[in-house]
């Protein structure tokens, strides 16, 4: 942390040490000066570091090819860059494993923004489903493997990949503003 951040941090913890004796002129503080400052900073770092913190899901492509491209949208399904005017994932053969080894069945939907703008390719949105059929509702931190095959004009092709998603908390106080 820098000396500028630790000063307003220092005088915002003492602002409110201030304002707390002052609200509460009942209140002892068994030390006085820099113990007790210590000890009030020691319980306002955790809520000052955290404050305005943000989950941003991150992932990266760890084994397989770059086609298609895959993307995890909204932490409920997979953006897969497969035109499906031309190509259809045939999903009694096509899973999902995620990173504990449980494996997926699929259901896919033709990506609806693609279809609102009228673009000439539509991608499709594929959704892991449990047994009974539910989507799963969030996708865990870890390496999720995934097996499509593709059907083109009677000929099959096999999409293998893996990638590795996680969590990245942003807290503009400890990281300073985006870039």
């Amino acid at each position: 942390m820098s000396r500028r951040k630790l000063r307003d941090v220092l005088v915002w913890s003492e602002f409110l040490r201030m304002s707390l004796t002052d609200s509460f002129p009942n209140m002892t503080m068994k030390d006085d000066g820099l113990i007790g400052m210590k000890r009030l900073l020691i319980l306002l770092a955790p809520v000052l570091v955290l404050t305005g913190c943000v989950p941003f899901r991150q992932g990266t492509r760890i084994n397989g090819g770059d086609s298609p491209p895959m993307s995890l949208c909204d932490d409920r399904y997979v953006l897969v860059g497969i035109d499906i005017k031309r190509e259809k994932i045939i999903t009694e053969q096509s899973h999902i494993v995620d990173p504990k080894g449980k494996r997926y069945a699929i259901e896919i939907e033709p990506h609806q923004y693609d279809i609102d703008e009228k673009f000439k390719t539509v991608r499709v949105d594929v959704y892991p489903c449990n047994a009974d059929g539910s989507r799963i509702r969030r996708w865990s931190n870890g390496i999720w493997s995934f097996h499509f095959v593709a059907e083109t004009d009677g000929a099959l092709r096999v999409i293998d990949q893996q990638w590795k998603y996680w969590t990245f908390y942003y807290s503009p106080i400890c990281h300073g503003p985006p870039n």
